[in-house]
């Protein structure tokens, strides 16, 4: 059985391999991101995007589907374009991925 760390690394690689240059970046929230997570526990994330397009929406629908499939855990992961991320400052979701968020992706070096 994979940890928690491996499976999001796997759904990290899909969302490279599928989105390319127009992923920017990926924040893990919830309680995976506070390390207070049960075995039951699903998998939140905000994907930072150049601009959320029908077509990125579907791709990360058909991610959070197969990742389900795979590990039997929910995906919950959130589009939201650069600019959005970047003038958003007062929006609680965002107040509260910069409180409590890790950056999953790019990888810290």
């Amino acid at each position: 059985m994979l940890s928690p760390e491996e499976i999001s690394k796997k759904m990290i690689h899909e969302m490279e391999k599928r989105l390319g240059s127009r992923l920017r970046k990926v924040i893990l929230i919830g309680s995976m991101a506070r390390r207070d997570n049960t075995p039951e526990s699903d998998y939140d994330c905000i994907a930072v995007v150049g601009e959320v397009t029908p077509e990125i929406l579907d791709i990360i629908d058909d991610i959070s589907g197969e990742m389900l499939y795979a590990y039997n855990s929910v995906f919950s992961i959130i589009p939201i374009s650069e600019t959005r991320y970047h003038d958003e400052k007062f929006n609680p979701l965002l107040i509260n991925a910069g409180r409590e968020g890790v950056v999953i992706w790019p990888a810290a070096v």
